[in-house]
């Protein structure tokens, strides 16, 4: 990555609106971290970035949790 790239982080990424948010802001040549609250969620999120050339992956993230 250069210095001047951009990362994007989206909460929700595995479906929906967030999907749709990675999608438009990959096609702004940003790099993704795409968040999720369950495993399997992550999973899918970084499968389907792959699957679409999208840089990034999908983590666990729970920001409801306050532990």
């Amino acid at each position: 990555m250069s210095g001047d790239t951009e990362i994007a982080l989206v909460t929700g990424a595995s479906r929906g609106i967030g999907k749709a948010i990675v999608l438009a802001l990959a096609a702004e040549n940003r790099v993704i971290a795409g968040t999720a609250t369950t495993e399997s969620g992550a999973e899918k999120i970084t499968n389907y970035m792959k699957e679409a050339g999208i840089v990034g992956r999908g983590y666990v993230l729970n920001v409801t949790d306050q532990s």
